[in-house]
Parts: C-alpha cells; structure tokens; sequence
C-alpha cells in the first residue's frame, strides 16, 4: 500500500510540474531528462535597459520540450542583468553574465533537477 500511495504521489507531482512547463504527456512516470538548453535571441546587448528573451528547451524521454514557462530562472550577477521569470533579460551593468535556466520534475526516480545556461555581454 505504500509503495502505490508513494507512485501515485510521485505521478500527481510529476503532473503538475509538466504540465506547468508545457510538455505534452506529463502522466509519464518514466520520463527521462538528456539534455537541457538555454538561447536567447542576443548574446549580446548595447548598454543598459536593452531587452532580449531566452527559451529554454529540455529533452525528455527523446523529445525537444520548450519548458521556459515552467523553469526558474536566474542570473549570475544581478548587477549585469536581471531576468524574469519568463526568461526575459533586462541589461543592467556592462559585463558578462550567465543565465540559467532550472528545471525540476518528478518520476518514479524521485525529484530531476537540470540546469542550463547562455552567456550574455552588456556593453558600456
């Protein structure tokens, strides 16, 4: 009886967070995650106040899920560049800074939790 109450529970989260982040069969219990990347349109931004939006895609189980609604997002330096939690870049301080994206579900493993990253340059 536990071990079916700990995989119901273990489904119902792995439900929720998936469908969150936009994946189109989140009731897979097996679900694997291979690989997860960040891009964002401009590696490269002129100064201060300039926008540019990253996306953040996983591969699940061999298929390309754009997961950017359902990551967190962060950067490596809030003074260079801060991003929402859609993963849209506002440039603060000229830099470099680093964007990540993290991405947690869960299968009959337990609790996944991936990150990626994009490299961005704010100019003076």
């Amino acid at each position: 009886m536990r071990q079916v109450t700990r995989r119901l529970a273990l489904a119902s989260l792995a439900a929720l967070g998936l469908a969150a982040a936009g994946c189109d069969n989140p009731n897979e219990p097996n679900l694997q995650l291979s690989a997860l990347s960040v891009s964002c349109q401009a590696a490269t931004l002129s100064g201060p106040g300039q926008l540019t939006q990253c996306a953040a895609f996983a591969t699940l189980s061999g298929a390309v899920q754009n997961i950017t609604a359902g990551a967190e997002w962060s950067t490596s330096d809030p003074a260079v560049a801060l991003v929402s939690r859609n993963g849209r870049v506002t440039s603060g301080s000229p830099g470099v800074v680093q964007v990540t994206a993290r991405f947690r579900f869960v299968n009959e493993e337990g609790l996944q939790d991936a990150r990626g990253s994009a490299t961005i340059r704010v100019l003076p």
